[in-house]
């Protein structure tokens, strides 16, 4: 059975023209720093995040905004937030780093070329990192004074300080989160696009950018209900946040199954091009076995008969040959995950709603 090979191929010269070299983000320089550290990363973010959670409570008990010693929900967010983002920003590109090194065969890349896609993959460029962060604050602050959301009237005076400057700190490598899921996902699809050949019968290299999909869009969707499940309490949801924060979760569905669309596409095409290059040799061996019985000639007969059996069984096997780029059980994984979860908060928001005075 023979494989297609017509599609044209990117030289290297091409492909690393396309990617080229740019200086990397504050946040990828913030990142590097922390990932330098004796600790590792995910620990260093972890004890951050409860030193800046401390640190708010600290100063609202000081400042007789919250009694001592009660804690705040609402005060996870923005260190959540802030080391959250930065922790799933290094899990992601380690991911990625290795991703890309298992789909290397399918690369027409010279080393060079390699280390600029590599570079492009993890890294975001500095100025769009910092328009991006200076419309999310706006965003928030436009939400905080000029349209108030309910949460904060759980607060009055140095509290409310403290959380919507923690919150405005937070929405920095918040948002520089979400522009590099946009950056990693669209570089994902290109490296897709500019792949060599695919293999239906080999579809383990093709599975490597699968685990950074599905980890993309989990980790999107705890980010987009981590409000609405730990921080903020139900009685203080607005139901615009609960729309807003909803609306996210087929986006993170879409960051799962969009990049990958190439890649399913390709091996759309390649299955298609065998079952046609079958169903042909069938027709042609069907036609020999017809020329033999119109001439009463059966010397070929059992020879005809075992290609025809040999090739209906090739039709079947190539009729269950999957064409998308993850392995057995990913998708069942990823929808417990997104799924699940944003049910049950939708039960509970009912509910409480139902049963509130």
């Amino acid at each position: 059975m023979a494989i297609p090979t017509s599609e044209t191929e990117a030289s290297p010269t091409e492909f690393g023209g396309l990617l080229g070299v740019y200086p990397p983000s504050w946040v990828d320089r913030f990142a590097d720093a922390i990932e330098r550290l004796a600790l590792p990363y995910w620990l260093t973010c972890l004890l951050l995040f409860a030193l800046e959670f401390l640190l708010m409570h600290v100063i609202s008990w000081i400042g007789g905004t919250t009694p001592f010693p009660q804690l705040r929900s609402v005060f996870i967010s923005p260190p959540l937030w802030t080391w959250g983002s930065l922790a799933l920003i290094i899990y992601l590109d380690r991911t990625s780093i290795e991703a890309l090194a298992k789909f290397r065969l399918l690369l027409p890349l010279d080393d060079q070329a390699y280390e600029e896609l590599e570079s492009h993959l993890t890294t975001m460029p500095a100025r769009p990192i910092i328009i991006t962060n200076i419309i999310f604050v706006l965003f928030f602050l436009v939400f905080a004074f000029v349209v108030p959301i309910k949460v904060l009237d759980l607060f009055r005076g140095r509290g409310l300080a403290i959380l919507i400057v923690s919150a405005t700190f937070s929405f920095l490598p918040g948002s520089a989160f979400y522009y590099h899921t946009l950056h990693q996902l669209r570089m994902v699809r290109r490296i897709y696009e500019f792949a060599r050949p695919f293999d239906l019968f080999d579809r383990e290299p093709i599975f490597a950018f699968s685990k950074v999909t599905s980890s993309t869009s989990v980790v999107l969707t705890f980010f987009l209900l981590s409000n609405l499940v730990v921080a903020i309490p139900l009685h203080a949801l607005d139901t615009g946040v609960v729309v807003f924060e909803l609306i996210g979760v087929p986006l993170a569905v879409a960051a799962f199954i969009i990049p990958l669309w190439g890649a399913h596409t390709r091996l759309t095409a390649q299955k298609r091009g065998l079952q046609a290059s079958t169903e042909r040799r069938m027709k042609e061996t069907l036609q020999k076995l017809d020329a033999e019985l119109q001439v009463d000639d059966l010397s070929k007969m059992d020879q005809l008969q075992k290609a025809l059996n040999n090739l209906v069984i090739e039709r079947e096997v190539l009729a269950r040959l999957p064409t998308w780029p993850w392995r057995p059980g990913t998708v069942t994984g990823v929808a417990s995950a997104i799924l699940l979860p944003t049910l049950l908060l939708l039960i509970q928001i009912v509910i409480q709603r139902l049963i509130a005075p």
